[in-house]
């Protein structure tokens, strides 16, 4: 089969498109929407610290060489990558690995921050032993430590390699969930750094594409990938979410984009900036006024008690 835009072979099909893409019209496809979604999110703002969430799989590692090689001649943006070690060993080990070869091959600034030197604990030790799934304590724990770690290295953006499918996924369980202060909260963090000012400004400038798409474009790259999944990993309800929506997709083309874009639209109409924002006892980290302890100390004090 050949590509719809030339006459090499196609790599890949895009159903929602109804194009079949070669190995130079994916990249430039990928590459195309990541820089149309910086613009249309305002992510360039004056001079800019980027930290990147890059955990050794094939999302980061794809959002990372995306925007190394995009803003690489830019002398306004800098660009860190930043991994979180949680304490998984024979996981984490080598993704991290796979994540610095990624940086070092980029030129990009690599931090690594452990998990036992942030919060005193680790994955497979506390963690392991508390009540509830780790995958619930990890999660809170790692958006906890990215945006501390991201106001240390005075950032001006936290980017997070989020696909579309990771986000239309999370836009369905927040609705089957009756999640509408996540949806407010997730909206608010893609808003300007004046508007949330008790947080570093998140964006997902990977979010309108597919993952098979990512998938395909690392493949095709040859980056440093590590694709095992975390041994701990839960994930029952996100597999089966991913799995209705690929045969919404399958049966309407498109189905995944339109999820997110009402989601989206859904979520601005929300008024999560009205409430009340207090600092927690703890760690000083912001948190809800009706509680005293942000979520992550919370929990780390549960892990504490065990």
């Amino acid at each position: 089969m050949e590509c719809s835009l030339c006459d090499e072979p196609a790599v890949l099909r895009q159903a929602y498109s109804g194009k079949h893409v070669c190995e130079t019209h994916l990249y430039e496809s990928v590459e195309s929407r990541v820089k149309s979604r910086i613009r249309e999110d305002d992510l360039l703002e004056g001079d800019e610290r980027w930290v990147v969430g890059v955990s050794g799989g094939k999302d980061s590692s794809v959002l990372l060489d995306v925007l190394a090689r995009t803003f690489r001649e830019n002398p306004s943006v800098e660009i860190i990558a930043l991994t979180l070690d949680e304490g998984i060993e024979g996981y984490r080990d080598e993704a991290i690995e796979a994540s610095r070869e990624l940086a070092d091959s980029l030129g990009v600034r690599h931090e690594v921050v452990e998990f036992e030197d942030e919060f005193g604990v680790r994955v497979d030790d506390e963690v392991a032993e508390a009540d509830g799934k780790p995958c619930s304590y990890c999660g809170v724990f790692r958006r906890t430590a990215l945006n501390r770690h991201a106001e240390r290295l005075d950032a001006t953006k936290l980017l997070m390699g989020h696909n579309l499918d990771d986000v239309a996924g999370t836009a369905l369980m927040n609705f089957l969930d009756g999640g509408v202060d996540r949806m407010a909260r997730h909206y608010s963090a893609s808003l300007s750094t004046e508007e949330t000012d008790e947080f570093v400004r998140r964006a997902k400038p990977l979010r309108d594409v597919p993952e098979k798409e990512v998938a395909v474009y690392a493949q095709l790259k040859d980056l440093p990938v590590y694709l095992e999944e975390c041994p701990n990993a839960e994930g029952a309800t996100r597999r089966d979410v991913h799995e209705m929506l690929m045969e919404f997709e399958r049966k309407r083309p498109g189905t995944r984009h339109s999820v997110v874009s009402a989601y989206e639209e859904m979520a601005s109409q929300l008024d999560w900036d009205s409430a009340e924002v207090a600092a927690c006892d703890r760690c000083g980290e912001p948190t809800s006024a009706d509680t005293d302890l942000c979520r992550s100390c919370s929990m780390l004090a549960e892990v504490e008690e065990m």
